[in-house]
């Protein structure tokens, strides 16, 4: 059986290179490219099982990679890895289906596990099995952080259908709270952590 091909997407030389050796050493081939128009040629020359894209880079971004993806195979998996999480990129996670979503900087254990993770998503473990795994992940992490006096909210991200924000619905709801503002304050230093939990 052939390894799963996953394709990278960056125009950072040394992280692609250090990403694909990654997971080649976990028995998966990757191949690279370092711009979008690349990407294409790449996937019209070669079946791909997942695509892993950065979102900014020069000419062509990211996010217009994933959408042009999206409407020519639409059965891709989508993975993003960026070092701006900004609203631009979790509008276009939520629109087009990505799999998982990875913040720079990342270890590559992290990487080669999302990667992974989309990959089964897509292929051999049934969706409750997956949903178990990950609340039961997403317990243990929340556990830990209350034993350390750490706030945390739990909720889940989606768009408001009134107006199209993307809005945190926490699940002890007190009203939809646009997340660009708990982003905003997360990176100043300001807020507290943000666990999202799955939601179908």
């Amino acid at each position: 059986m052939a390894a799963p091909r996953v394709l990278i997407v960056d125009d950072e030389p040394d992280l692609l290179e250090v990403c694909a050796r990654a997971l080649r050493n976990h028995d998966l081939e990757a191949i690279t490219a370092s711009d979008a128009e690349t990407a294409q040629m790449l996937l019209r020359a070669h079946a791909v099982d997942l695509l892993v894209t950065d979102v900014r880079m020069p000419t062509e971004n990211g996010i217009s990679l994933l959408q042009t993806v999206h409407d020519t195979l639409p059965d891709l998996p989508l993975m993003i890895v960026t070092g701006y999480p900004d609203s631009l990129a979790i509008d276009a996670a939520l629109d087009l289906n990505v799999k998982s979503f990875l913040v720079k900087p990342f270890d590559l254990v992290e990487f080669v596990s999302e990667v992974k993770r989309s990959l089964e998503l897509h292929t051999t473990i049934p969706q409750e099995e997956l949903e178990s795994e990950r609340n039961e992940l997403i317990s243990l992490v929340v556990g830990e952080l209350r034993q350390h006096k750490i706030p945390v909210l739990e909720g889940k991200i989606q768009r408001d259908p009134t107006d199209g924000r993307v809005v945190l619905i926490p699940t002890d709801p007190k009203g939809a709270v646009p997340i660009g503002e708990f982003l905003t304050d997360y990176a100043r230093g300001e807020r507290i952590y943000l666990i999202v939990l799955p939601h179908a």
